[in-house]
């Protein structure tokens, strides 16, 4: 990097401009300022708001030294970033093929709209993410076709990510502003990292993952996970309004026997629909806390309804599940445990469970289990369960 680039101070009144705003508004009005090939590295530019400039094959070197106020109606054209750099207030910033490398943190303030990559590529050098690269959008940002590993990307106020490649990142790590995150036809290698986050919703359509990790994020809103193939869903969330999971085919890799495991008990509204999870994998419904034979969480179940239809998987881990509404049907499932639950209603109809239908110590208020397809190896465990027996 920099190698043949001309310093920015050698650039004359382009170099003056970009030190004083104000001489250029009055010198050159509103015309557009093009900075091609230059080197801005070690002189400071603070307090001042950037408007209508095109950076073209520029590189970024420093730490601080860029930590503008604000930035209008900029692009950013084959330049490459190695430092920490402040655009402000951003609105209508376009980035297009640039390269982000190492420790590099680009940040925005909040309230910046219109921050767009399209095409570009951010790296750090090593699997440990206390030394990974950062893109920590306050604002809005959109990532289009963009290729990322070992970095972490943000858009704390709306984050959109599509078209993209991105290997063992961090996404929408915000704490507690809630963006809307938006994440589709993006293959996303190795682990995903969004746990914790806090979101206003999430939608996921169209792409491949390795592990997409959501352990304790909370989702104000709704969830849609949709089309989407991989190896592994942790998306344990804290809370959310509701949760789709809609034509998936999550297969673990050899040796692994969990698919999808996810925390029903925050979720009101859960749907598993026409999702396939090979021949051993597993979903698992983590259990809530563990209760008396005749409590039920105070206030009642926040799950109103859990609804898993028309998928095929190994087996169903549902003990400890509480529920004001638990329905299975149309499904191929080899074991079904439903073990130590609170449900309010059960129903189990037109499924095939062929080895074995866990029920001990489950507290049913009513159920309507029927229509199983025939099994002569299939248990029936009934032991403590408020269902004394079933005729399937």
């Amino acid at each position: 990097m920099n190698d043949d680039k001309t310093h920015i101070s050698k650039y004359g009144k382009v170099f003056d401009y970009l030190k004083d705003p104000a001489l250029r508004a009055k010198e050159a009005g509103e015309q557009t300022m093009e900075v091609k090939g230059a080197l801005i590295s070690g002189v400071p530019f603070k307090g001042m708001e950037w408007k209508g400039i095109r950076f073209i094959g520029c590189d970024f070197t420093g730490a601080y030294e860029l930590s503008l106020d604000g930035m209008q109606n900029c692009l950013f054209e084959g330049c490459r970033f190695a430092g920490l750099f402040g655009f402000g207030l951003a609105k209508d910033l376009y980035f297009n093929k640039i390269e982000v490398r190492g420790e590099t943190n680009i940040y925005t303030d909040k309230g910046s709209t219109g921050v767009v990559f399209e095409n570009s590529d951010f790296r750090s050098f090593g699997e440990n993410s206390s030394s990974w690269g950062s893109m920590y959008m306050q604002g809005e940002a959109r990532y289009v076709n963009c290729y990322a590993k070992w970095f972490k990307l943000d858009g704390e106020e709306r984050l959109e990510v599509e078209r993209c490649r991105f290997d063992s990142v961090r996404l929408a790590k915000g704490t507690k502003i809630n963006p809307p995150v938006t994440i589709i036809d993006t293959e996303l290698l190795g682990t995903t990292d969004m746990v914790s986050s806090h979101m206003a919703s999430l939608t996921m359509r169209n792409c491949t993952v390795g592990v997409l990790d959501l352990k304790q994020a909370r989702v104000s809103g709704d969830v849609l996970i949709e089309k989407v193939a991989g190896e592994k869903l942790l998306v344990g969330v804290v809370t959310a309004r509701s949760m789709t999971i809609r034509n998936c085919k999550i297969v673990p890799v050899e040796g692994e026997k969990t698919a999808v495991d996810l925390a029903a008990m925050g979720i009101e509204q859960l749907r598993i629909e026409g999702c396939t999870f090979g021949d051993r994998g597993e979903l698992r419904i983590d259990p809530g806390v563990e209760l008396r034979d005749d409590q039920w969480t105070v206030g009642g179940p926040k799950n109103k309804l859990t609804y898993i239809t028309r998928c095929t998987m190994e087996s169903l881990d549902a003990a400890w599940t509480e529920s004001q509404d638990l329905r299975i049907e149309q499904c191929t499932i080899s074991s079904a445990d439903f073990s130590n639950s609170r449900i309010g209603h059960l129903q189990i109809e037109g499924s095939t469970i062929s080895q074995k239908l866990d029920l001990r110590n489950t507290r049913i208020q009513t159920h309507s289990i029927k229509d199983l397809e025939p099994s002569k190896y299939r248990q029936v465990l009934l032991d403590g369960s408020s269902i004394k027996q079933l005729s399937i």
